[in-house]
């Protein structure tokens, strides 16, 4: 089916340019707006799972629409820019959702969810992705974030409740949903994201020649993190996990795929690992990264989903993670897991990885498998359901 970008009375709005039609052959007779984020202010894992989702339901007999907000011009100090970013998502975004006319909305990132207040809330489903403000409480790290954002935030989350229908990504994140928000359990699902099958394995070669490429000899243990450094990412831990390595005698180096902090560039100048830096690639060069490395090293003190470790995965890439609820449950068992500030048991893993480099296709093929279960098709199926139920 041929998809465009349609300019109406939003920035941008998405459908199919024919009506898509069921598995019977009969023409769609349902519509679905999903609601993205804001023009201008984009936060590139709530857009991926928009779009994903979105590309996948004309095939399933739904006609849907990807509706994104205004975002006001932003200058001057950070006070006046993060006001102008509040209105924009509280002020603005309601409008364009109240003038949709749809038989089922969704609402795909849980940090918009107030725009259930402005739609038929009992055909409206909201996907919460995580509740991290509340169990994270440095994201609102500086006095205004608190004084304006967090309200603003829990304001969103708690309309969750009005919803026809709250998806989860993991059973971690409803566990936190049904806990924090009061919500029914029988109103709530778990659908996990999906992997995009970008995330392949290259033939043993192919591996060699990227590594080549980037500059890895092939001497050198090549020790991944993807993501950017806010503090529960705990990002630095790679960092010396890498030099733990060293200190038994591996030469190992670090590549970070994502922005850094000074504290990151820090600890890395402090103890002396070579960092190799990638930001702004594209899917094929993270397949690429995921290809290139020995070992992804994941210590996140908290995850709602965790997506990084299941592209490696499906890239054939090993995976260490820290023992974070969520990141448990989605690797299944494939990664193994110690606590955040275990060092040595991540570095001990590392090496255990290295020394079997030469087996690694055969060492993560049970692994890839399951992390190719992991589709956006699946996930879509699963929602077309649940708005089908909601529509009536």
């Amino acid at each position: 089916m041929a998809l465009r970008e349609d300019d109406s009375d939003q920035p941008l709005r998405m459908r199919a340019t024919t009506p898509s039609r069921l598995n019977s052959g009969t023409p769609v007779q349902r519509s679905v707006t999903l609601f993205g984020g804001v023009q201008g202010a984009p936060t590139p894992s709530m857009d991926r799972y928009a779009r994903s989702i979105w590309a996948e339901l004309p095939d399933l007999g739904w006609d849907p629409q990807l509706v994104f907000g205004r975002s006001l011009p932003t200058f001057g100090p950070r006070s006046l820019r993060l006001a102008s970013a509040e209105f924009s998502r509280h002020a603005l975004y309601p409008v364009i959702a109240r003038r949709r006319r749809s038989d089922v909305f969704h609402v795909t990132d849980h940090s918009f969810g107030h725009l259930v207040l402005a739609l038929p809330a009992e055909r409206t489903v909201v996907t919460c992705h995580d509740l991290m403000p509340w169990l994270v409480p440095e994201i609102f790290s500086r006095r205004i974030g608190r004084a304006i954002g967090l309200p603003l935030w829990e304001r969103s989350v708690r309309a969750m409740k009005l919803a026809g229908h709250v998806v989860c990504v993991s059973e971690c994140t409803r566990r936190d949903v049904l806990e924090r928000i009061g919500l029914s359990p029988e109103r709530t699902s778990v659908i996990p994201n999906g992997v995009s099958s970008t995330f392949h394995a290259l033939p043993s070669d192919d591996r060699t020649a990227v590594r080549h490429r980037l500059g890895f000899p092939d001497d050198a243990c090549v020790v991944l993190h993807v993501g950017h450094c806010q503090p529960y990412k705990n990002a630095v831990q790679v960092v010396r996990v890498v030099a733990r390595l060293g200190q038994m005698g591996i030469r190992a180096v670090l590549l970070k795929v994502g922005g850094v902090t000074d504290e990151f560039l820090a600890a890395a100048a402090d103890t002396r690992v070579e960092l190799h830096r990638l930001t702004g690639i594209s899917d094929d060069a993270l397949n690429e990264a995921y290809n290139a490395a020995d070992a992804m090293v994941f210590p996140s003190t908290y995850e709602g989903f965790g997506l990084p470790p299941l592209e490696a995965m499906r890239a054939g890439l090993p995976v260490v993670v820290s023992d974070t609820p969520a990141l448990v449950e989605v690797t299944r068992g494939f990664a193994p897991a110690f606590p955040r500030d275990d060092v040595d048991g991540m570095a001990q893993a590392v090496r255990g990885i290295w020394e079997a480099r030469d087996c690694r296709d055969a060492n993560t093929d049970a692994a890839r498998r399951m992390a190719e279960g992991y589709t956006w098709r699946a996930a879509a199926e699963q929602l077309a359901a649940i708005y089908e139920r909601l529509a009536g």
